[in-house]
């Protein structure tokens, strides 16, 4: 079971001052508890690059995090933070590290120059700042299940919905900022959220989305992009009819999160049930359309 993992995103950017809401670097940290470790795991992506560098360290199973500043100081080199990191290799790294129980932060390390030097500090996320993390995490771990208002008609069916690609990321996004308001707050730097959205798809392996549920019992569900609207893609395996039998797809992408809508028809017409992560959607039917659907919630 994977401990401690580390997502680091490298972003192409000028110098910045330690602990500014600039961070460089999103490394995702899933058992950090103590600063020590995430200070240790700030390190750990840093490696054994000389001069300093900001990290937003994160835990998303806890929605905590910590600005971790680190400096290198090579073999041989007089410990003082000359520069910031250049980065290395594509602008976009992911690694995944394990930090060891035993590993403490600012200790001495050996490579193969030597023995170089960690210099390392955290500090706490402003109250806004910590808010729009939390609602950036809950979007990322939980997806909705919404029945949208059909005034358009781009809910009708599947098939319709499918030629109304905005509508659909419309109606996702919408869903999710009503539930977590606080992500477009804009405490923490613009070019940092769309790193932080990635580094917790990579964490979790599925992106920000949601299930929609057609008027005509059709059920299907798309990723979204935040940082780019109208971007929806269809989620491969979860276009169902009101059977639960799967309707055509195309343009989709991987399922990485097992998502998966259970159709219950045992009273249809009289009454369908979706049940969706621990809650349902309740749906009697009228003319072969459903009517009067109620949302019971997860206990």
């Amino acid at each position: 079971m994977k401990m401690i993992s580390a997502a680091a995103l490298i972003l192409a950017g000028s110098a910045l001052s330690p602990f500014e809401a600039h961070a460089v670097q999103v490394v995702t940290c899933g058992n950090c508890t103590q600063s020590w470790q995430y200070e240790s795991a700030g390190e750990m992506a840093h490696g054994f690059r000389r001069g300093w560098e900001v990290y937003l360290v994160v835990n998303p199973n806890t929605a905590e995090a910590l600005y971790v500043t680190v400096n290198y100081i090579p073999p041989g080199e007089v410990p003082r933070r000359f520069h910031q990191a250049p980065p290395q290799g594509s602008l976009e790294v992911t690694a995944d590290v394990i930090v060891p129980s035993w590993r403490l932060p600012s200790q001495p390390v050996l490579s193969r120059h030597g023995q170089g030097d960690f210099d390392s500090s955290s500090q706490g996320l402003a109250d806004g700042e910590r808010l729009q993390l939390e609602a950036i995490v809950r979007m990322s771990k939980e997806w909705v299940f919404i029945k949208p208002v059909n005034d358009s008609g781009h809910f009708s069916s599947l098939h319709v919905a499918i030629q109304f690609i905005p509508a659909v990321d419309d109606a996702i996004r919408i869903a999710h900022t009503a539930n977590n308001p606080a992500w477009q707050h804009g405490q923490i730097n613009g070019n940092l959220i769309g790193s932080l959205f990635r580094s917790l798809e990579h964490f979790f392996g599925r992106g920000i989305g949601g299930c929609l549920l057609m008027d005509n019992g059709d059920t299907a569900c798309w990723q979204i992009n935040p940082m780019a609207r109208g971007a929806a893609r269809l989620i491969k395996g979860t276009a169902k009819d009101v059977f639960g039998q799967a309707l055509p797809e195309s343009n989709t992408i991987k399922n990485g999160g097992q998502i998966d809508i259970d159709i219950d028809k045992g009273d249809w017409p009289r009454e369908i049930r979706y049940n969706f992560s621990g809650g349902y959607y309740r749906c009697g039917s009228v003319n072969g359309r459903l009517d009067r659907c109620e949302w019971i919630r997860p206990r």
